[in-house]
């Protein structure tokens, strides 16, 4: 009977001081155990399911156990071994996670934003579809792990960490780094998506073929890496690339001077343009390459003007890229560069949120709809379709005056519009705008009534 042991009571301290602790085919399916304290348990096939183990401090073994849907939130793994159990869709998110072992598991679907993780070791476990926002890796090894369409976003790996032989197909990593003793052998980052990041490592010899790598920097050695079909718009590559592969690949603002045995690659079918940086003395047409002029404009290479390339401004600048963002010649990059450009390559102004060419009330709709006005939650961050037109990555009231005062509400092409004069419609549309941004928040169904007569009008 596991009430009688106050087991469903959250802070209960389970310790064993001379003997491991025995929680075979233990129940403890849908139990509160938020702050409690298993030491030196072992437990095989225990029922742990929507369990709340929430800051929980754990030091034991599960084998062929059930942990899924578990909330393990801020809780503490130390000198834990976990064998061919299941955590599958379960919360890790601020957990930490200390000199443990994990082989054969499944991990998919598994929330680890701002988890801890040193001297774990990771064998065989699915890892797919997890998220890790802000997570911390170090001295960690993963081998043989699915990373596929798992989201990466301000990720930090430092201290001889190791990805060997591990599946990061369909995976997006932003903002990730890692030393420059991290092992990305034998990895698999087909169809990946790496944006403004910086990757070194002892060995970066992976498939990266139809892979998106964006304004990032792959530092180490990369020989007989492939990149077959890749796209590597704005980003630096730096190491050896004796044997690789890059026939078809994008390499338009490369900078690929940092490179060694370059004229080994296949380079076959490879475009560039006049952005894109080689080593001192190489002709890419001789090699094969393609020369495609770059599209005015066109800031993230898709093809294609819209708000992503707006939107591309955000990503910190690196490398042959400063000159393509800094549209004004003043040697940096600011939101004045961003305004620039929505005003020379799109004939728009702040305020146009949906870029159709006008700042009207289909703008004013948009805005509200999407419901970012000073939201300052874990996400943080709007963009320009959000409403932010002043770069600061919030939608907030400074943003509504840049966009009446630099912006043509309502008006035709080449028509003058300063700051609203008292008792216009502009005028009255501003505050009427002002109110429903603070009204939204609190009657959002009434607002959308407003928001729709002002769409009529």
């Amino acid at each position: 009977d596991l009430s009688s042991l106050g087991l469903g009571v959250s802070g209960v301290d389970v310790i064993q001081l001379k003997h491991e602790f025995n929680i075979d085919s233990w129940d403890l399916a849908g139990f509160d155990l938020s702050f409690s304290k298993f030491r030196g348990f072992v437990g095989r096939q225990v029922n742990l399911k929507l369990a709340d183990l929430s800051n929980a401090f754990l030091w034991g073994s599960l084998l062929d156990s059930n942990a899924e849907d578990t909330v393990l939130y801020g809780a503490r793994f130390f000198e834990s071994d976990v064998f061919n159990s299941s955590f599958r869709r379960s919360d890790l998110s601020y957990s930490r996670i200390f000199d443990s072992s994990f082989a054969s598991s499944d991990f998919s679907e598994t929330v680890l934003d701002n988890a801890f993780i040193s001297r774990t070791f990771f064998t065989n476990v699915d890892l797919q579809q997890s998220s890790w926002t802000r997570a911390y890796v170090g001295e960690s090894s993963f081998t043989r792990v699915d990373f596929s369409n798992t989201t990466w976003r301000d990720v930090a790996v430092v201290t001889r960490s190791s990805f060997v032989d591990s599946d990061f197909r369909n995976a997006t990593l932003t903002a990730v780094t890692s030393r420059s003793d991290t092992d990305f052998s034998l990895c698999d980052f087909r169809n990946a998506t790496l944006h403004s990041a910086e990757l070194r490592g002892t060995s970066l010899m992976a498939d990266w073929s139809n892979a998106t790598i964006r304004d990032s920097v792959l530092r180490g050695d990369l020989k007989y890496t492939r990149f077959a079909n890749a796209s590597l718009f704005g980003s630096q590559l730096i190491g050896s690339v004796v044997g690789a592969t890059m026939s078809g690949a994008d390499l338009s603002h490369a900078s690929l001077e940092g490179t060694l045995g370059l004229s080994t690659v296949d380079l076959t079918g490879a475009r560039y343009n006049e952005y894109t940086t080689f080593p001192a003395g190489f002709d890419p047409l001789l090699y094969g390459l393609v020369f495609m002029p770059a599209v005015a404009g066109d800031m993230n290479g898709d093809g294609v003007l819209n708000v992503l390339d707006v939107d591309s401004f955000y990503a910190p600048v690196r490398h042959s890229s400063v000159e393509l963002f800094d549209l004004d010649g003043d040697g940096i990059v600011t939101n004045d560069d961003r305004l620039q450009w929505v005003r020379d390559v799109a004939n728009t102004s702040a305020g146009d949120a949906n870029l159709d060419g006008s700042f009207d009330s289909s703008d004013l709709v948009q805005l509200f709809q999407r419901n970012r006005y000073e939201v300052f939650d874990r996400r943080g961050k709007s963009d320009w379709s959000e409403g932010d037109f002043d770069g600061d990555r919030q939608f907030t009231s400074s943003d509504l005056v840049l966009a009446f005062r630099s912006g043509r509400y309502e008006q035709t092409e080449g028509a003058t519009h300063a700051v609203p004069e008292p008792g216009s419609t502009a005028a009255w549309t501003y505050v009427l705008i002002v109110a429903l941004a603070i009204f939204n928040r609190r009657e959002p169904k009434m607002c959308s009534r407003i928001v729709t007569l002002i769409a009529r009008k």
